[in-house]
């Protein structure tokens, strides 16, 4: 049996720095399974993203308001099913229609304000997944301004699409990592786990902790990177879609080790919605492994395969 190589690629998707690290048995292995993933990442990129008017997204956001809605196909409606399912699991805090918030919440400004309390009540009437019709395969937004956002799912099973297109490359030890959303295809060549950084939020520049996987995924959810400052107050980009605003008394940092990104993924977001001491209780309840990290740097877990740095 040949000896495998290991090979990486650095790329962007999804507005996101992302990485292959894969063993093949030569290059020439390595450049098929690359354009197969990358395409696919991008087509769903593409399909999905809130940015374009082309975008599938945008198809199903301008048909709020109409009342014959939109039919979806089998994967989109895989998508909401399974978003209806975190909301409910939540309480009502995982909601994919709560993405209209952006429109008085901008993270990017270089004057950062915050909005009136009036800007943001007159959006609620058109978030909640409650307000949602949905019967396979129709969706309807009954409410015109209401939007769909894939945003809290879409990058999570792009991960576990890109595993799978691996595994039919008959590629079975790497990772790919999507921003750090990570899924394990299986441990390197030798047998040895990957040793895998879970980044500092007081230090992103710094990894705090690390995980050793030798398959399955893990996600991070952290408050740390977009957020604005307003008289001192730091406010993340992470919206209570039940308030409007965003959650004041989160972890920055939230890391769930699961089978598949998209589990993990969730979990890390629907934790990152609650306080600190509700996170903690529910995350002990869910079950699956996690590292939280507070803002004086503690980290808070129920993994032992991790390593302090």
């Amino acid at each position: 049996m040949r000896e495998k190589k290991l090979f990486k690629h650095w790329f962007n998707v999804m507005g996101c720095p992302c990485q292959l690290q894969l063993y093949c048995h030569d290059k020439k292995q390595f450049s098929q399974v690359k354009l197969a993933v990358l395409k696919e990442l991008s087509r769903l990129d593409n399909y999905y993203t809130n940015y374009s008017e082309n975008s599938f997204t945008s198809q199903i956001n301008r048909s709020a308001g109409s009342p014959e809605g939109i039919q979806v196909d089998e994967e989109t409606a895989a998508l909401l099913d399974y978003s209806r399912q975190c909301h409910i699991h939540s309480g009502g805090l995982f909601d994919i229609t709560a993405g209209t918030l952006r429109k008085v919440w901008n993270y990017q400004s270089p004057v950062p304000k915050l909005p009136t309390p009036e800007d943001v009540d007159q959006l609620m009437d058109a978030v909640g997944w409650d307000k949602v019709m949905w019967q396979k395969p129709f969706l309807q937004l009954p409410i015109p301004g209401m939007v769909i956002d894939f945003g809290g799912v879409v990058k999570e099973y792009a991960a576990d699409v890109a595993a799978g297109i691996c595994y039919q490359h008959n590629i079975f030890n790497g990772f790919i990592n999507l921003s750090g959303d990570m899924r394990v295809l299986g441990p390197h060549a030798n047998g040895k786990p990957w040793c895998l950084g879970i980044r500092n939020p007081i230090k992103p520049d710094k990894d705090i902790a690390y995980v050793f996987l030798q398959g399955g995924a893990i996600a991070t959810s952290g408050n740390y990177e977009r957020c604005i400052r307003v008289d001192g107050q730091v406010y993340s980009h992470i919206i209570n879609p039940k308030t409007g605003w965003p959650v004041m008394d989160a972890f920055p940092s939230i890391s769930i080790l699961g089978d598949h990104c998209l589990v993990a993924g969730s979990a890390a977001t629907i934790a990152s919605l609650k306080n600190k001491a509700d996170a903690l209780a529910w995350l002990d309840e869910l079950g699956l492994p996690y590292i939280c990290v507070d803002e004086a740097g503690k980290i808070h877990k129920n993994c032992c395969d991790t390593v302090s740095n």
